[in-house]
């Protein structure tokens, strides 16, 4: 399969932010809403379980968020370009940040979030602006994605998962 991209394995979506002069696009307390996550909330190369806000269904439906099941892949396309996480939660995010899912037979999830950390090294050459680091959908969506088939995918992410998780132990976290 040459020239595979990220747009012909996965669905990317963009998250929004409602209007922040709305009281009622946002819950104030923990209870209800669903959490907004912004670059903040990402842990790098780990599992998102907890947003420093939370929307109401008004906001979300007032700017058509996406809302992320567990599993989702998070990039972050502006400041911290590249910064890549997976949803814990269910939760939905703001404009800085494409949430991915996989078309389960093109791709395989874990492989995907492994993939996209590769190509950190290779974003800054695709920045569009001279005043802040970002990138868009479209150049995201156009970036290079391995021809291995899902079962073989499936055997990296496993293998990666188990290694990260020896060197965590090994040093401590």
């Amino acid at each position: 399969m040459p020239n595979l991209r990220l747009k012909n394995v996965a669905t990317m979506q963009a998250g929004g932010t409602p209007r922040v002069d709305d009281s009622t696009m946002w819950v104030d307390d923990e209870t209800g809403g669903i959490p907004w996550l912004s670059i903040g909330d990402m842990p790098d190369g780990g599992i998102a379980t907890t947003a420093s806000r939370s929307v109401s269904e008004k906001g979300v439906l007032d700017r058509n968020l996406p809302i992320g099941m567990p599993g989702t892949v998070l990039f972050a396309m502006y400041a911290s370009v590249g910064s890549v996480a997976v949803l814990g939660i269910e939760a939905t995010w703001n404009q800085a940040i494409l949430g991915m899912t996989v078309d389960d037979q093109r791709a395989h999830q874990r492989f995907l979030y492994y993939w996209l950390q590769s190509l950190r090294a290779e974003l800054p050459t695709l920045y569009r602006s001279n005043t802040q680091d970002n990138l868009n959908a479209e150049l995201v969506g156009n970036l290079p994605f391995s021809s291995l088939s899902t079962e073989k995918q499936a055997l990296i992410a496993k293998f990666l998962d188990a290694e990260t998780s020896r060197i965590d132990a090994q040093i401590g976290r």
